[in-house]
């Protein structure tokens, strides 16, 4: 009986002991996959250090405001960050129609108007129906650029974002010439003085980066970029009657090119065109930086990367 029981003793000693390898050999296999997962991790960020980068805003950004409703305000969050936030809920099909439409027109469409006059915009026959939908909601659109005007919050954008607030005060008095012109103004801040571009290597840099050819973290910007490009093509190759050009605004003498529909149109790619920035400089100070010029202003700043105040 005495045996009975040491070989029971030591039967249960070997099972312990046996479990304690397992659990140690477990634990060595999950380092393992952690590492091997961390190191797939790290080449895809040095692959694609605009998406990293992205990635390390967006859990800035959580930190800074967490979703209140769980798991599906986490996934809005992100796809905030990386899609027009007013295309939200739009048919796939539609969504295409108005990438097609930024891309070949220049009528920006990115974080405004609301996806209604989205909706109306892509399905309209032709421009002059476009001019006549953009007159009629003139007022909810300037309502929208003034409130995703609102939003931008990051303190080298201060003077562009009260310029575009004067011109949406412009254009709702009825004086859509001074409205677009301003907004040329702005446009060309937002080039020259942010992205460091004149608008010979913006027209070579934004043709570079077609948005058929864009990734998911750069398709919103390439898209808005598309529209800028477009806006700013020399006015000789493009009609005065084929939508807002900067040029022709600020230099043209066909009077009939300042227009409601033109100013409306000004003004919602400088909304887009500012709030692409504003995600341009947190993305810099997160570890990619656009242009030259928004490396230099990062190496200027003396603040942790990744943790400049919004406001």
């Amino acid at each position: 009986m005495a045996v009975s029981f040491l070989r029971t003793k030591c039967h249960h000693r070997q099972m312990l002991e046996d479990g304690k390898n397992e659990l140690a050999r477990m634990g060595e296999a999950a380092r393992a996959r952690v590492g091997n997962l961390w190191s797939l991790f790290l080449d895809w960020a040095d692959r694609n250090p605009e998406g990293a980068a992205r990635l390390r805003l967006f859990v800035v950004e959580l930190a800074e405001t967490p979703p209140t409703d769980g798991l599906l305000g986490l996934m809005r969050a992100f796809l905030f960050g990386v899609a027009p936030p007013n295309w939200q809920g739009l048919p796939a099909g539609l969504v295409r129609e108005a990438e097609i439409l930024v891309s070949e027109t220049g009528l920006c469409l990115v974080w405004v108007p609301d996806a209604s006059i989205v909706v109306q915009l892509v399905e309209a026959a032709d421009r002059e129906e476009r001019n006549s939908i953009l007159v009629l909601n003139s007022d909810r659109i300037l309502d929208s650029i003034e409130a995703t005007i609102e939003e931008v919050a990051h303190p080298e954008l201060r003077l562009l974002r009260e310029r575009i607030f004067e011109a949406t005060q412009t254009a709702r008095s009825g004086f859509f010439g001074a409205s677009q012109t301003l907004s040329a103004t702005v446009l060309t801040g937002v080039l020259e003085d942010h992205y460091g571009f004149s608008f010979g290597l913006a027209r070579q840099a934004f043709d570079a980066e077609p948005p058929a050819a864009a990734g998911l973290w750069s398709h919103r910007r390439a898209l808005v970029q598309s529209a800028i490009h477009l806006s700013i093509v020399r006015s000789e190759t493009r009609s005065p009657d084929a939508g807002f050009n900067r040029h022709v605004t600020g230099h043209g003498s066909d009077l009939g090119h300042l227009s409601e529909s033109h100013s409306l149109e000004a003004l919602m790619l400088v909304s887009a065109a500012i709030r692409e920035l504003e995600a341009a400089y947190r993305v810099a100070e997160c570890g990619f930086a656009l242009t030259a010029q928004l490396k230099q202003w990062v190496a200027s700043q003396t603040h942790p990367i990744g943790l400049v105040p919004r406001s």
